[in-house]
């Protein structure tokens, strides 16, 4: 089943992988394993494989914890946190393209969680997942607070235990963050 993500601005877009996601080794016809991208171009899939770099694979433990967390969260969040994407009113980018690092969401208060940031401040506060936004709400089962809110009814306990990590590794203190931001 094909599931559509709308947009605020009334247009449906697909979920479904991305191209840069698409990074993992495959049986290509000779029975050889290839990236994935080359096996579909060599059966005539994709005319050419696409100009985007490639993702880790967040499950690749001798990849950086940073890029594995960040490679699951464009994995299941990417979709629609981007600048064209659903959640765009949110101010979050993670697909790993990020200019700053606020736009992950460190020591950033929540513009469009509504009730589901819970009664927590920021989406990730450096050093303590459960005062995290993110975290929280990876973590939830309940419809108005899980994300990804599409396509999901487990929480998946492997990824929900990476983010908790990489948060924990973070450092940052987001009270002087936030005082420095507003000049004081």
């Amino acid at each position: 089943m094909l599931r559509l993500s709308q947009h605020p601005d009334g247009g449906m877009h697909p979920l479904g992988a991305i191209a840069s996601q698409l990074t993992a080794s495959a049986h290509s016809k000779d029975g050889e394993f290839r990236p994935q991208i080359e096996t579909l171009v060599a059966r005539g899939w994709l005319d050419r494989a696409p100009e985007q770099t490639p993702i880790a694979a967040y499950d690749d433990p001798s990849e950086p914890l940073e890029v594995r967390a960040m490679a699951y969260l464009n994995m299941q969040c990417g979709h629609c946190h981007n600048p064209e994407g659903a959640a765009d009113t949110s101010g979050l980018v993670l697909t790993g393209r990020h200019e700053k690092l606020v736009s992950t969401g460190v020591c950033k208060p929540p513009v469009a969680a509504g009730g589901g940031a819970g009664d927590l401040q920021y989406g990730i506060v450096p050093g303590d997942p459960d005062s995290s936004i993110l975290h929280y709400r990876l973590a939830s089962q309940r419809p108005d607070e899980m994300m990804p809110e599409l396509g999901r009814s487990l929480v998946h306990a492997e990824g929900v235990a990476l983010v908790r990590e990489w948060i924990t590794a973070m450092s940052g203190d987001c009270e002087k963050s936030s005082a420095q931001a507003a000049g004081e």
